[in-house]
């Protein structure tokens, strides 16, 4: 069970947490992830390995680190124009123009 008490697939919930640590930093080293998500190391060892595989995540064998695989790449080339950031937040960032009577 997720936090919000939803039935979750406990290995894709594992494997997302591990992508979600790019989205503070581009690289990082396998015991950081580890202790990141807190899970264990040859846990977190055999998902890098499934999502390395998969090209997910790249392992730099030089410095042992990862940073994200062209797979993502190609997932987020495939977002509609409507999923733009900037596109879902334009009715809320216009509110905030005419109410302040300021520029965005």
């Amino acid at each position: 069970m997720s936090e919000d008490g939803k039935s979750t697939v406990r290995a894709v919930e594992r494997a997302l947490d591990i992508l979600l640590c790019f989205t503070t930093k581009s690289e990082w080293p396998m015991t950081e992830i580890a202790d990141s998500v807190g899970l264990h190391k040859s846990t977190v060892h055999r998902m890098l390995a499934t999502l390395e595989d998969k090209g997910f995540v790249i392992r730099d064998p030089a410095s042992e680190r990862y940073r994200l695989g062209l797979r993502i790449w190609e997932l987020s080339a495939n977002m509609s124009g409507t999923d733009d950031p900037a596109v879902l937040g334009l009715a809320e960032m216009e509110r905030l123009r005419n109410m302040l009577g300021e520029t965005i």
